[in-house]
């Protein structure tokens, strides 16, 4: 039921079962802790409210020994679901959330990989999405079709465009993101060396380098 030809790739952002106004940083959650009771609220209505609050001051409580932890005053947590990130969706709305990725056979669509963080999109995720597509197909796929705003995409650029919205990306770009560093030191200027005739140079890789003639831009002396 799988070709291994193609993967297709695409995420979204889970809202948590929590609100935004349940997020509290240090300055906030003391703030709330310090509030005096209400006098002018009837008997009737804080007998209603009495267990609501109660549980409310006993999260805001474990939340902020836990802020209290941080070294960084400026973090927030979610009372009521803790590992839920504050998130910007795709309709701008700013929420308590989960990033959600999946990736499909790009022939009939089966799922061959989920993964749930609590962070936003980094560049190398897809590498590791395709590799636990890899180990749950039992098997290797040519191609993975990401959307364009992929933080992969746009920091590696071993792909081409098929689309408007979607790109090809060949999956032996893992081995340009994890050598991206060994390269650059291995490619520094120290590393290349003049030939004796003066004119020529060889690089790191003992191919030799000519030199050749600069091509003109208009416009530019």
């Amino acid at each position: 039921m799988i070709d291994f030809k193609h993967l297709a790739l695409d995420g979204r952002k889970i809202q948590a079962s929590a609100n935004f106004r349940n997020n509290v940083d240090r300055a906030r959650g003391k703030k709330q802790l310090e509030l005096e009771p209400n006098d002018a609220l009837a008997q009737e209505r804080i007998d209603e409210r009495i267990k609501r609050l109660e549980r409310k001051e006993i999260r805001l409580a474990q939340t902020l020994a836990v802020l209290e932890s941080y070294e960084d005053e400026k973090p927030s947590l979610n009372m009521v679901d803790p590992d839920a990130k504050i998130m910007k969706h795709k309709d701008r709305r700013i929420l308590p959330s989960y990033n959600q990725q999946s990736v499909v056979d790009g022939t009939f669509g089966i799922i061959s990989a989920v993964a749930t963080t609590k962070s936003g999109d980094k560049p190398g995720d897809l590498f590791a999405m395709v590799d636990a597509a890899k180990e749950n197909a039992g098997g290797s796929f040519d191609t993975c079709l990401p959307t364009r705003d992929s933080p992969t995409m746009k920091r590696f650029g071993r792909w081409k465009r098929i689309g408007r919205k979607i790109f090809m990306f060949r999956t032996s770009g893992k081995k340009l993101w994890t050598t991206r560093k060994q390269s650059a030191a291995k490619f520094d200027k120290s590393n290349f060396h003049a030939g004796d005739d003066g004119l020529s140079m060889h690089c790191p890789a003992g191919k030799g380098m000519h030199q050749g003639e600069g091509r003109e831009t208009p416009g530019v002396p």
